[in-house]
């Protein structure tokens, strides 16, 4: 998909993320996706997603190096991907799976728009989950 929608190209390409019209998006459209930004640098593309998601937000370079997509995309990218698209007031989680359920086949990241913030999110209010180092324990 992300081939296809860079062939397909909006007109000029902009430093901000512009909404890609249906139509033109290429004739074969993935399961789940709802909507898709490009920029001069950045190819976005929101799918439905399972709760406790609101949508997943897949994200690459649109310039690529020895064939593949662009590496390179950072955390500041993201949040601001993030809030250009939208979700500037949601929270978002990107995941890192088991080493068994590790798909990696291209230089896309991607995050999930959560429906509510998890309490463990910096800047909640809550106090019952302020451990301290002992009491945290060593993560196993």
């Amino acid at each position: 998909m992300a081939a296809n929608i860079r062939r397909h190209k909006p007109g000029p390409l902009f430093d901000f993320l512009a909404l890609v019209p249906r139509d033109q998006w290429p004739a074969k459209i993935p399961s789940g996706l709802r909507r898709v930004w490009l920029s001069k640098s950045f190819l976005v593309q929101e799918y439905d997603a399972i709760p406790p998601a609101l949508v997943r937000l897949s994200v690459n370079r649109v310039s690529r190096y020895k064939g593949e997509w662009s590496d390179g995309i950072t955390w500041d990218d993201l949040q601001r991907i993030k809030d250009e698209v939208g979700y500037a007031e949601s929270c978002a989680v990107e995941v890192y799976p088991p080493v068994s359920k590790v798909v990696n086949v291209a230089n896309i990241r991607h995050i999930w728009v959560l429906i509510q913030t998890p309490r463990f999110v910096w800047g909640q209010d809550d106090t019952d989950d302020k451990a301290t180092d002992s009491e945290a324990g060593d993560g196993r």
